[in-house]
């Protein structure tokens, strides 16, 4: 099994929200600070960790197709076709729905955190509630963290964490990858 946090975006809306900040201002916030995608539908729809946890199920050989991924969307269907702008005035209207739910999670010493996991049997991208003492519930800022679970460590994960957010971030990531197709043209 391999599970975890792969947005760095969803890793800073849900700390935003566990310290007391509104859903819809957390969205504003990562937006402003270059977090999300200029239209954060992009990254709270969730496809983008569908297809990280795709990525990651092809490369240990299995043949999972997009259509065969369950993702839960952040973005309510009423939103879906306003433009940012519009989208972004409207969501403080869900704000009530999230302060309730990540008030629900508090109580039994959980937090909310966007969890994408792939097994054998397929994957499943969406909001879950995790231990708060959990390297999942420990995350903060836009780290993302994923685990590793094989029959080796299937009570004790390989946990591999880092940065998953940001200009800096980003920018690293295109250097590196104008650096790989470099070493192709040679």
């Amino acid at each position: 099994e391999i599970s975890g946090v792969a947005s760095g975006t969803m890793t800073f809306l849900f700390t935003q929200l566990q310290n007391g900040v509104p859903f819809s201002e957390a969205v504003r916030k990562a937006k402003q600070d270059g977090y999300s995608e200029p239209d954060p539908r992009e990254d709270l729809s969730g496809e983008d960790v569908a297809r990280k946890f795709l990525i990651l199920a092809r490369t240990c050989g299995y043949t999972f197709e997009r259509n065969q991924i369950r993702v839960d969307t952040l973005v309510p269907e009423k939103l879906i076709s306003l433009s940012t702008e519009e989208f972004l005035d409207h969501l403080p209207e869900f704000d009530g729905h999230w302060k309730s739910r990540n008030a629900q999670a508090m109580v039994n010493n959980k937090k909310l955190r966007y969890v994408g996991k792939f097994t054998p049997d397929g994957i499943q991208v969406g909001v879950q509630d995790v231990k708060g003492e959990s390297p999942l519930g420990g995350l903060k800022g836009t780290d993302n963290l994923i685990q590793i679970y094989t029959k080796r460590y299937s009570t004790s994960p390989i946990v591999i964490q880092g940065p998953g957010a940001g200009r800096d971030v980003t920018a690293a990531g295109v250097l590196g990858d104008i650096i790989d197709i470099g070493s192709f043209i040679e």
